[in-house]
Parts: C-alpha cells; sequence; structure tokens
C-alpha cells in the first residue's frame, strides 16, 4: 500500500516520491510485457495467415521461404516469451514489500499457503 505524507499545505496529503517512481517502473514493466506479447501475437498471425493464403516473396525458392516462415514463428514464440516474463517479473516486484522497521526487501506470499 503507498504511504501518504503531509505535504508543506495543511490538509494535502501526496505519495511518497520514491514510492510513485517504483509504482511508475511496475506500470511501464508491466505494460511493455503486455506490448511485446501483443507484437509477438500479431507476428505469429501474419505467418500463418500467409501460409494459410500461399503467400511468399517472388523470386525466393520455396526452402528458403519456408526457413523464413520458421525462424519468424521462432521470433514470435520469442516474443511471446519475453513479454510473459516481464509480466511475471512485474508481478513479483509488485509483491516485495519494504516492512517498517528494516530496510530489507521481504516477499509477501501470494497466498495463505505461500512460503516466504
Amino acid at each position: 500500500m503507498p504511504r501518504l505524507i503531509a505535504s508543506a499545505h495543511a490538509g494535502q496529503w501526496r505519495l511518497d516520491d520514491k514510492l510513485t517512481s517504483a509504482i511508475l517502473q511496475l506500470s511501464l514493466m508491466h505494460r511493455f510485457g503486455q506490448i511485446l506479447m501483443l507484437l509477438g501475437v500479431g507476428v505469429g498471425s501474419a505467418v500463418g495467415l500467409a501460409m494459410l493464403l500461399h503467400l511468399s516473396v517472388p523470386g525466393v525458392s520455396w526452402l528458403v521461404a519456408v526457413g523464413l516462415a520458421k525462424l519468424t514463428l521462432a521470433a514470435s514464440a520469442g516474443l511471446l516469451a519475453g513479454g510473459a516474463f516481464l509480466q511475471r517479473l512485474a508481478a513479483r516486484r509488485n509483491n516485495l514489500r519494504l516492512p517498517p522497521e528494516s530496510g530489507a526487501l521481504q516477499r509477501t506470499p501470494d497466498s495463505p499457503n505461500d512460503a516466504c
């Protein structure tokens, strides 16, 4: 939970600057992971649609075209994996909490049965 601190003006509250920068970084990481996954889905769908419609680059042998399709599908899978990794990393960082009495980071359990 973000910590609120009193500002110079009476009756006004603002978020701590370190916490707002951490929240912004998490949201950017989460957003970038989503963008990578959407890009991977788009590239994979485009290659699948091109293969379904028998589209190819003119002047390229079929063997090279198959190799390019496989490399593009592998790149699509890499984009999906990278996006999923960033999503998981953002979720894991979101679970890190700073206890008020110490300066060490501790992981909060995801569920009651989750061991720390």
